[in-house]
């Protein structure tokens, strides 16, 4: 198990494989209940803030040491396996997490505890939160079918991500469909034998595309592509989960998911949420209105969502004369870093070290983080120094991981 880190001890994240996944998690999940099981079994009588909140905070630190970098890697490790191993180990740790919850010995101990400080305070109130909202004072069938509800919950947003993040749908478009397009864009990407260019969903290749591809018909494509890149199994998840969320607002005796979301937030309720979206609206629609008439006056008729961020492109540049490309000859990727982390020192009163770590892309870079005065470490950041344009020059499976 993760220990509490040495003041000046590199913090990294571990690097790990599928099957190192897959034990860590195990391992943190069998490490909490051995701490929360003293809990457990505490009389009545020997409830205190020590034995009850700093034992549960410490069983959270070490969840946290493991299933924080196993979160991460989930969205960024570049081979399908490690991310997969990941999303079994998240729904492991949710299961687990709802079982905790309903556990009516640990809510008892918990609720009896008399805090001794703010902060003490603030955790038990939380966590008694946390266990009402997790039906720990439901009826026996309720709660069961609670639970049975939050795992397939967690699967299935496990799901809809994943169909996002591992769609490797290419499109092709003609030199004709890449009028006004950058040439350092259609140097980067990938071209098929007929000399058209190859492109998927990542930023880099899709957003240059719909701000400046002069075929309507080309932006419209790629948009819809883009927007539905889902599938249509997402639609069924997500038909799904509002079906399941509706049943969780019954199970509460709440009118809707949104009351049972919204009681333990500042806004308390659905009703206060819709008021504040509404002023918004009713703030922001006449300006919005104004903005939009200037870009269909530039088009010359009707504007849709793929002519969007075409449209304002060109009015930028019309009104300010700014040509994004050309500006970006100015702030390559590497000095632009350098200046951003020198910035940072200055303001900070820190300097930036690089240092060799184990990573889960060669493109990642790691730097230590010091006090300048006193050289001591304080801690470490990631960064991912390749243009987001370089990054997607070949779609392949690392990249639509990573981003």
């Amino acid at each position: 198990m993760s220990q509490t880190l040495a003041l000046g001890e590199r913090p990294t994240i571990p690097i790990l494989t599928a099957e190192e996944v897959g034990s860590r998690a195990a391992a943190a999940l069998q490490e909490a209940r051995r701490r929360l099981e003293k809990i457990e079994q505490l009389p009545h009588e020997s409830v205190a803030a020590q034995s009850v909140l700093e034992v549960w905070d410490d069983a959270a630190i070490a969840m946290e040491d493991a299933f924080g970098p196993i979160s991460l890697l989930n969205s960024v490790h570049p081979e399908a396996a490690v991310r997969d191993a990941a999303d079994r180990a998240l729904i492991d740790e949710s299961v687990f997490m709802t079982e905790l919850f309903q556990n009516e010995q640990l809510f008892e101990r918990v609720r009896r505890v008399a805090p001794r400080t703010s902060a003490e305070k603030q955790l038990q109130k939380d966590l008694i939160e946390s266990f009402e909202d997790s039906g720990v004072a439901l009826a026996l069938e309720k709660r069961q079918r609670f639970r049975a509800i939050s795992e397939r919950l967690t699967e299935l947003a496990q799901e809809f991500a994943k169909n996002i993040r591992e769609n490797k749908t290419l499109l092709h478009f003609t030199p004709d469909e890449c009028r006004g397009l950058p040439q350092s864009y259609l140097d980067r990407v990938q071209k098929d034998g007929e000399g058209n260019i190859v492109v998927g969903f990542d930023y880099p290749d899709y957003v240059p595309f719909l701000m400046n591809s002069q075929s309507e018909e080309a932006r419209k494509r790629y948009y819809i592509a883009n927007t539905n890149r889902g599938t249509p199994r997402n639609l069924e998840i997500l038909n799904e989960i509002v079906a399941l969320r509706k049943e969780i607002a019954g199970l509460y005796g709440v009118p809707s998911f949104a009351h049972y979301v919204t009681k333990r937030r500042m806004v308390e309720n659905p009703e206060t949420v819709v008021g504040f979206l509404d002023d918004v609206k009713s703030a922001v629609t006449d300006a919005e209105l104004r903005d939009l008439g200037q870009l269909r006056e530039l088009k010359g008729s009707k504007i849709e969502r793929w002519d969007m961020m075409f449209y304002r492109e060109r009015l930028r540049e019309r009104r300010y004369a700014v040509d994004q490309e050309e500006l970006r000859k100015y702030f390559p990727t590497i000095p632009t870093l350098h200046w951003m982390l020198d910035i940072s020192e200055r303001l900070y009163g820190i300097r930036f070290e690089e240092a060799s770590v184990p990573i889960w892309h060669d493109d990642v870079l790691y730097l230590d983080v010091k006090d300048a005065a006193s050289r001591e470490l304080i801690g470490g950041i990631y960064l991912d120094r390749v243009p987001f344009a370089e990054s997607a020059a070949v779609p392949d499976e690392s990249r639509s991981a990573r981003w």
